[in-house]
């Protein structure tokens, strides 16, 4: 899965914005109640990919040897199509599957924001037949779903000569960032107008710090895929990745540390000076397998 052109002018309009930000927490997006929908007695799902719908049986309860079905409805809520999703009843506790349609799927395509429609949705089912017991007992069955996603941040970067700065001030140069609605957030610390100096036709170094954040409720599998650094001016759009955050990718990958998994990435950048206002927009993308699981649901089995 690869990051595309076309999917970064899409994703620029379906992205949040938020400037002005000192602090870096401000730039991941806030829970949405439309992203925080979930079943009864499962929970708030916060992943801004695919959320969990539905996940319930038939019936609560069921006497040993009977058939029950088991549903699980989710939608992509988030900014970006999902693809290669997988599901799997992993945890079972004797329950035998006579027939299901968990079939994987090729993709979920985002919410339409322009003509108002949702993000695609997949049902999956379970027949299954209840085990024998002795006893009454209560019997979990959880389900995972796996899949590829995308996330897209953006910010911009003014080079002013001193003259304009010291003139119009700081504030007159407008920083917009942007992170796209993914279950793992990318955002771009605010750089300031930087002052300049020297006279156009030289270039400036500048630094840029990025975090990058899980902020889902499942985990990322692997590392970040096809992790790019990109300057954009008018229409030129030059991956500097290689060059300016060698020490923290290799190869378009990128490890995240802990529990958390989280990370931040340094990428020193050197931007041509090309006039008194030199104004560049910096996207930063990535791809990652992400899994999440349902919560539990609980069958009553009779003896």
């Amino acid at each position: 899965m690869k990051s595309k052109l076309l999917l970064t002018i899409l994703i620029i309009s379906l992205a949040l914005s938020i400037s002005g930000c000192a602090d870096i927490v401000d730039k991941f997006p806030l829970p949405t109640e439309e992203a925080e929908v979930s079943s009864a007695g499962f929970g708030k799902s916060l992943t801004y990919g695919i959320i969990i719908r539905d996940f319930s049986p038939s019936q609560s309860s069921v006497d040993s040897g009977d058939e029950v079905e088991l549903g699980l409805d989710i939608e992509n809520v988030g900014a970006h199509e999902a693809e290669n999703i997988a599901i799997n009843l992993f945890q079972k506790s004797g329950f035998s599957i006579v027939s299901e349609n968990s079939v994987s799927a090729i993709s979920l395509l985002a919410p339409d924001l322009v003509f108002e429609q949702p993000g695609e949705r997949l049902y999956s089912y379970w027949v299954m037949t209840a085990p024998s017991v002795s006893v009454n007992q209560q019997k979990s069955l959880k389900a995972r779903i796996t899949y590829d996603y995308s996330s897209l941040a953006t910010s911009n970067i003014h080079l002013v000569s001193r003259d304009i700065y010291n003139e119009q001030g700081p504030g007159a140069f407008s920083i917009q960032s942007t992170t796209s609605l993914a279950p793992v957030s990318f955002a771009i610390y605010d750089v300031p107008p930087i002052k300049v100096s020297s006279s156009p036709e030289s270039s400036v170094d500048v630094s840029l710090n990025i975090v990058i954040r899980n902020t889902g409720s499942g985990s990322v599998s692997g590392n970040i895929q096809n992790f790019a650094v990109y300057t954009v001016r008018g229409p030129v759009r030059n991956d500097v990745t290689a060059t300016s955050c060698s020490d923290d990718v290799s190869g378009g990958e990128v490890s995240l540390f802990g529990k958390t998994q989280e990370r931040s990435v340094k990428c020193d950048l050197s931007l041509d000076y090309l006039e008194d206002i030199t104004s560049y927009t910096i996207e930063v993308l990535g791809d990652y397998t992400y899994i999440m699981d349902t919560d539990p649901v609980s069958i009553l089995v009779k003896e």
